[in-house]
């Protein structure tokens, strides 16, 4: 009965996050379907997050790593990658690290800061979904392109004023 209840309990988190995933890709002007496809939507989540893209390659180990287990039995899995099962608590960590930034980066296109990048990494289940559904406008790079005051503009070339 437990294990029923967590199956589904993981069915519905997961069910949560790709719809909300899919929000936030469509928010940022993304295709939203590219939340269902693994690896891809890691892509697109580093595009979102104005992050250099070249980023996923911390991931793919500790992903496959994931998706060779869910496929193949403990026995199977320890039997062939032998000696490299012992190095996947290295690579989860070095994947949280780079996940960690990745977050910020997702805050900061939302225009938020570190409370939210805590939420985006510890509370994703609920952070997720508060962007994708709720108000949130996703900003992108909009504050790093807009002008700043001490960049010289050009005078127009408007006839309008009288000098």
């Amino acid at each position: 009965m437990e294990q029923n209840f967590d199956s589904i309990l993981t069915l519905v988190i997961t069910v949560l996050m790709v719809a909300s995933m899919w929000r936030i890709f469509v928010k940022a002007g993304k295709p939203g379907w590219a939340a269902i496809i693994p690896y891809y939507n890691l892509f697109v989540l580093i595009q979102v997050s104005m992050r250099p893209v070249w980023l996923i390659v911390f991931f793919i180990p500790t992903f496959t790593f994931s998706l060779l287990a869910i496929v193949l039995n403990p026995s199977t899995l320890l039997g062939l990658l032998g000696p490299l099962i012992f190095i996947k608590p290295i690579l989860d960590v070095i994947a949280l690290v780079a996940y960690v930034f990745v977050a910020h980066g997702l805050a900061k296109a939302f225009g938020k800061g570190m409370l939210d990048t805590f939420g985006f990494v510890i509370l994703a289940p609920i952070w997720y979904p508060m962007y994708a559904f709720g108000g949130e406008t996703y900003r992108g790079n909009q504050t790093q392109s807009a002008p700043s005051a001490s960049t010289p503009q050009m005078p127009s070339n408007d006839q309008s004023h009288p000098l």
